[in-house]
């Protein structure tokens, strides 16, 4: 007698098979989306790195011609795309008034800079909250501010106003 398919040996045999198959291929699937949140984060720091020289660049122009370092009009034509920089040439505020010796001072400061110097800028709050936004900025000291990525909080940008360096922490498990 002759028969056609599989006997139940076979198909619990490959079911085995694709079993293992899946358990091993899983984590790095997984490990997918960690590459996709560390290019994300990459991108935007490399983004805000460029937009912080392009508009210390800007601010060394425009006081080699004896335009203030306050209010410099860095985004848009609005109020709202002006930054005041410090002496060394970095922004570090959005204050309307005239101010002397303009210092980057609190997370106010940090998500200004953040906001104006980033055209569609990912959300930023003061919250570690993924549903309330991207970012959560910090201000750490000296001028200097973190901002942690929500959705993988040892992802960050960190920024220090006194030089202009910015750092990318790419490093998901720092």
């Amino acid at each position: 007698m002759k028969t056609s398919g599989f006997t139940l040996i076979e198909l619990v045999v490959v079911i085995i098979i694709l079993g293992i198959l899946a358990v091993t291929a899983a984590p790095k699937f997984l490990d997918i989306t960690t590459d996709a949140h560390v290019a994300k984060n990459n991108a935007n720091g490399a983004a805000f790195k460029s937009a912080i020289q392009l508009a210390s660049a800007k601010a060394m122009i425009a006081s080699s011609r004896g335009v203030s370092f306050d209010d410099l009009q860095v985004s848009g034509n609005s109020a709202a795309g002006k930054l005041d920089f410090n002496s060394n040439g970095y922004p570090v505020q959005q204050y309307f008034r005239l101010e002397e010796d303009p210092k980057l001072n609190n997370v106010v400061d940090c998500k200004a800079v953040w906001m104006v110097i980033l055209d569609d800028a990912p959300t930023l709050s003061n919250f570690s909250d993924s549903s309330i936004s991207d970012y959560q900025a910090i201000y750490i000291r000296n001028e200097q501010c973190l901002y942690k990525y929500n959705l993988r909080p040892t992802l960050s940008i960190y920024y220090d106003s006194r030089n202009g360096q910015v750092i990318i922490d790419d490093d998901p498990e720092s």
